[in-house]
């Protein structure tokens, strides 16, 4: 039986997910080293975040339509929200360039990365498409956009909930010389989904910023 719309999760909830999908996520590791980088990013997307924050909704038990709220998109609503990313994206390239120029990535990151983005083929972009931009826009907004701000929001109120979410998005990716650019991606993200009212922003603005990201590098190797 559901539970009434207006009862949510208490606001340490969304703190015992992170520490669990932290937790499921530790393999990712292991599956880097081995080589195995399509298969550690759908692990820590659809195993260690998916899986993790569906135990968690089946706990809770919350009405989803009231953490996931979707509206179909207005046309020109997403014309602004595709132009606004594309303008962002272009700054946080800015601060990664900056970043990159600063602080010497992981050797095994330095090594990996240039062979994940590369599209060899059609059919590899495609599959790469789906990996890189679609998935982690659909799990990610899901956990972090649906989850954690909405109860953050309805605890502490619109601004903390949005910037909660967006530190735990940022603490997530678990690179501390990223974490500002990795913050200020999480409270864009954040500020679609309060703006909007809905995930379809936010999952949109994610799905273009990574999908920018694999296009960019793509004409620069």
């Amino acid at each position: 039986m559901l539970k009434s719309p207006h009862v949510f999760p208490p606001p340490h909830h969304p703190f015992i997910l992170f520490g669990m999908v932290t937790v499921m996520q530790w393999p990712v590791t292991y599956f880097f080293a081995a080589g195995w980088i399509w298969q550690g990013i759908l692990y820590g997307q659809l195993v260690a975040i998916g899986v993790t924050v569906s135990c968690f909704l089946w706990w809770q038990r919350p009405h989803v339509h009231f953490l996931f709220p979707w509206h179909r998109p207005h046309i020109v609503t997403a014309g602004v929200v595709i132009g606004m990313t594309l303008f962002f994206a272009y700054l946080t390239h800015t601060g990664v360039e900056w970043t990159k120029a600063l602080f010497h990535a992981p050797p095994l990151f330095e090594e990996q990365y240039p062979e994940l983005i590369r599209l060899h083929t059609w059919r590899d972009g495609l599959g790469k498409v789906s990996l890189l931009v679609l998935i982690p826009a659909l799990c990610e907004e899901v956990y972090f956009r649906g989850v954690c701000q909405t109860i953050f929001a309805r605890a502490y109120g619109p601004r903390v909930g949005l910037m909660l979410a967006a530190a735990l998005f940022a603490l997530s990716h678990g690179n501390l010389h990223y974490f500002p650019l990795y913050l200020l991606l999480g409270g864009y993200l954040g500020y679609l989904r309060y703006r909007g009212g809905s995930l379809t922003w936010p999952v949109l603005g994610h799905a273009i910023n990574n999908a920018w990201t694999l296009w960019y590098h793509n004409g620069n190797l």
